[in-house]
């Protein structure tokens, strides 16, 4: 089967399990669990809804630096028993540190997922099963 436009990503997925915390619309500071990252965005999950479109602004230490990139949500639906909701963020690429924030994280994900054959090199073969 061919893959339309809508099902090829942009940047590829690397799956990953941790706490991250946002800005929401209103300025509150919002706690959500990371499910993956990309060079794009990010997903996460979240105990509440938050409506797509949202401006949101995401902070992280790197080092004894505090830095934070905006993103935008671009999607947030129910899981199965509608307590919590997966939320689709957009990084937006006109924030200064942006890139190197999904950067980080990225290399992060890839390094604490990506040798499940025990072997010290990121080969093709071991990063697949941790890309998703």
């Amino acid at each position: 089967m061919l893959k339309t436009e809508k099902d090829i990503r942009r940047f590829t997925r690397v799956v990953t399990d941790g706490p991250v915390q946002f800005y929401d619309g209103n300025g509150a500071l919002s706690r959500a669990t990371l499910s993956d990252v990309s060079y794009g965005g990010l997903r996460m999950t979240l105990g509440r809804y938050i409506k797509p479109q949202t401006l949101v602004q995401v902070p992280v230490s790197l080092g004894e630096k505090q830095l934070s990139f905006p993103a935008r949500v671009a999607w947030c639906t129910p899981d199965g028993d509608n307590r919590y909701f997966q939320v689709g963020l957009k990084a937006d690429h006109g924030g200064k540190y942006t890139m190197a924030i999904l950067s980080s994280w990225v290399l992060e994900a890839v390094q604490a997922t990506a040798k499940p054959c025990g072997c010290n090199t990121y080969a093709p073969e071991c990063l697949e099963a941790s890309i998703g």
